[in-house]
């Protein structure tokens, strides 16, 4: 049995008509995406500002924050520096009850053999000076 002739051509325009609607229905589907890809092309400009925008204000509070931080730090070292200075100063150490002690001719004496009894010496203290001499030596 040969089908007629109308029905072939109607088997035709239906497949015609399904093939044109999946054609419009993919077409549609491809300017969606294409309308998609456009706008998230059109954001990148402006999300890449934003961030850039939020990193270079980042910056700018650094900037304004470090003179005070660079201060800071140099104050710290400062006082640790003046601190050292305290620890190792005489006058600190005469604080602590020692004295320093001069013969006649200006020079510390370091040793008990550099003095002899009856020699004039000057003793420094923490507030002040006296002299003294000299009564027994004790090596």
């Amino acid at each position: 049995m040969v089908p007629e002739l109308a029905e072939l051509f109607g088997r035709l325009d239906r497949a015609r008509g399904t093939l044109a609607r999946g054609l419009r229905r993919s077409l549609d589907q491809d300017r969606q995406r294409l309308t998609r890809s456009v706008e998230r092309l059109r954001a990148r400009p402006r999300i890449a500002l934003e961030r850039e925008g939020q990193r270079l204000e980042r910056a700018r509070e650094r900037l304004r924050l470090a003179p005070a931080l660079a201060v800071e730090r140099k104050r710290a070292v400062l006082e640790n520096s003046a601190a050292k200075l305290a620890a190792l100063s005489p006058v600190q150490t005469l604080r602590r009850g020692y004295a320093i002690v001069r013969t006649e001719s200006g020079d510390v004496v370091a040793s008990s053999g550099e003095v002899s009894v009856g020699a004039h010496v000057a003793v420094t203290l923490a507030d002040g000076a006296f002299g003294a001499r000299v009564e027994e030596v004790a090596t």
